[in-house]
């Protein structure tokens, strides 16, 4: 996964947008990133928009999600020189859809939630969809799937296909009506011949009977020993009682 993420789990606040911030900015560009079964037995759904270059800063970048990702996994703006940085953000739910605005000093914006996939025996499947048809955001897609898929069908079809330094395939595309394709969604199906890796859950510990002590023998004759000692004691004195003269 990209190394910043790990920081923006633990630095990622909420707060209200800055008093001169331009509400709403219209977004320029999205490009929806999918990769299934990355780190995950899900999809991962990486969200990167820009705003229009007009859009002055600070700014109010607006993502929508399902409604189901109560809190994304990572909320970045970037910096100086591409460096991605934590980003505030608030979270509005409308029906199925929550929008998540984001403060933003820059004009391009990443976002990441994880869905579930649909999985029949081998196959697995998702679809990914832009709640509200734009005629003015330029949508790209990029799909990456594990080395070991077969039978991939994306939709809309990639214009290209890349592999990565790891031999992962990247499967690039356009979608939108910006691109002169009405649909707003982009579909995976793919096979594996492995079940969903499962995360690994702590095995929960059987009470076990306590087995009796073994104490050495050296225990026991220590103990016989003070028992008599004792007796003796109280019989001495019990006789010394008896004997003294009585007043």
């Amino acid at each position: 996964m990209i190394g910043w993420l790990g920081c923006l789990a633990v630095l990622t606040t909420f707060q209200a947008p800055p008093a001169n911030a331009d509400p709403t900015a219209p977004l320029a560009s999205v490009n929806v990133a999918l990769w299934p079964e990355y780190d995950r037995p899900a999809m991962l759904v990486i969200l990167r928009a820009s705003l229009a270059p007009s859009v002055s800063l600070p700014a109010v970048a607006v993502l929508p999600v399902p409604a189901f990702v109560v809190t994304p996994h990572a909320v970045a703006q970037r910096g100086e020189g591409g460096t991605l940085l934590v980003a505030d953000y608030t979270r509005e739910v409308v029906g199925e859809v929550a929008y998540v605005s984001i403060n933003t000093q820059s004009h391009d914006v990443q976002l990441e939630y994880y869905a579930d996939l649909t999985s029949v025996e081998a196959t697995r499947s998702f679809v990914w969809q832009w709640p509200e048809a734009s005629a003015e955001i330029a949508f790209t897609f990029e799909v990456q799937l594990p080395k070991d898929a077969t039978g991939a069908v994306v939709t809309p079809t990639p214009e290209r296909i890349e592999t990565g330094d790891d031999g992962r395939q990247f499967l690039l595309g356009v979608f939108g009506k910006v691109a002169g394709l009405g649909t707003n969604q982009v579909s995976v199906r793919y096979a594996r011949p492995q079940g969903l890796a499962v995360q690994s859950v702590a095995a929960v510990r059987v009470a076990e009977p306590v087995a009796p002590v073994n104490n050495p023998t050296w225990v026991w004759w220590v103990l016989a020993l003070a028992l008599t000692v004792f007796v003796a004691s109280v019989v001495v004195f019990w006789r010394g009682h008896r004997s003294s003269p009585q007043s």
